[in-house]
């Protein structure tokens, strides 16, 4: 794997974090599959509510 020298590590292991997280979360609700578009869509969520947080 290559690193993207334009992402900084800190925004990079945010990602990482919220990515593990939606998928603990979805893999936890019967009959929904943890990967694909659903996976994308929440750990954007818990992107932006990471960021929020952290900016206020």
């Amino acid at each position: 794997m290559t690193a993207q020298p334009d992402v900084p590590t800190k925004e990079r292991d945010l990602i990482a974090r919220c990515v593990a997280e939606a998928y603990e979360t979805l893999d936890l609700i019967p009959g929904v599959d943890p990967n694909g578009p659903a996976l994308v869509w929440l750990a954007e969520q818990y992107r932006q509510l990471r960021t929020a947080t952290s900016d206020g």
